[in-house]
């Protein structure tokens, strides 16, 4: 990808605006039409039209039969579109190489990110015992598992400031690991280590192949504000790695800046730039190894 170009991002093509649901209407998303739509390349993508479905069609609903769930219409329930939308969902996967992230439509029984209601053939919710009520519709299951180290989301995470700037640090890191995969541990460990609570002492146990494996099998794992906050209080209070060094006045600073993030008074975006700039300065961390165009990156995507 040439320095020129927009990052790609696959997104529903509902959430752009695009009259493409079952009832012939969209569900513009703002976040994506307002911001993502003017800092990235986006790739609208529907996969119950792309199957042949239609605008306006009778709708489809996941439904737990035979051991497993299935994409069937609500009306009539002879319709299954499961295997149609498997087979279409491994062949888009297959052109989705150069895209760093996919935003899918929350609840749909086709693009679902683990929020789409399951029922059983009466139309209820299925019991717990058997399965769990809420699934990935059946495109974005394949997706998921097909790219598994790709980060993707529905929108309903731009509604939290948190999640949103993870998923925003998960995508230029995977562009950045595609860019340059043999300096990605020295260049984005730091990241990795704050997000999981692990120490950068650990990452030299690991290979390359197994720390790009670790890194997006726990970046892309939706956490919370407290399990954050828990992570970087341990390393902090354990002294691991770059904090090991830290001047009394340097680590001060630091406290100074992640109490106001543990308060929500500063982002996660804005804790992260500052702990780095007092790190540097404290000589604990190489401004080689700090990709600024990370950073830069990251505050025009706000």
């Amino acid at each position: 990808m040439k320095n020129d170009q927009k990052i790609q991002l696959a997104v529903s093509q509902c959430l752009i605006g695009d009259n493409v649901r079952y009832n012939g209407e969209s569900k513009k998303q703002d976040y994506v039409c307002d911001v993502l739509s003017r800092n990235f390349d986006l790739k609208p993508i529907c996969p119950e039209v792309e199957i042949g479905l239609g605008v306006p069609r009778k709708p489809i609903q996941l439904v737990f039969t035979e051991n497993r769930v299935r994409a069937r219409q609500v009306e009539n329930p002879d319709n299954d579109f499961t295997d149609a939308l498997i087979a279409h969902a491994h062949s888009v996967a297959a052109q989705l190489q150069c895209v760093a992230g996919y935003v899918f439509k929350a609840r749909s029984p086709s693009c679902g990110v683990n929020s789409t209601d399951v029922l059983d053939l009466s139309g209820k919710d299925v019991c717990e015992s058997e399965i769990s009520k809420k699934s990935s519709g059946i495109f974005a299951q394949v997706i998921q598992s097909l790219l598994p180290d790709l980060p993707i989301v529905d929108e309903i995470v731009f509604e939290d400031p948190l999640k949103k700037d993870l998923f925003l640090e998960n995508v230029f890191c995977y562009v950045a690991y595609k860019k340059d995969p043999d300096n990605f541990i020295d260049n984005y460990g730091f990241r990795w280590s704050l997000r999981t609570g692990n120490s950068l002492n650990d990452i030299g146990l690991l290979s390359a192949d197994d720390f790009k494996a670790a890194f997006f099998t726990d970046m892309n794992k939706e956490i919370s504000q407290q399990v954050l906050v828990k992570n970087i209080s341990g390393l902090m209070q354990a002294r691991s790695a770059v904090f090991a060094e830290l001047t009394a006045n340097a680590q001060e600073l630091i406290n100074i800046q992640f109490r106001e993030f543990r308060d929500k008074r500063l982002s996660y975006f804005e804790f992260y730039f500052r702990v780095v700039e007092i790190l540097i300065k404290a000589g604990c961390l190489s401004q080689q190894n700090y990709p600024e165009a990370l950073e830069i990156d990251l505050r025009k995507a706000k």
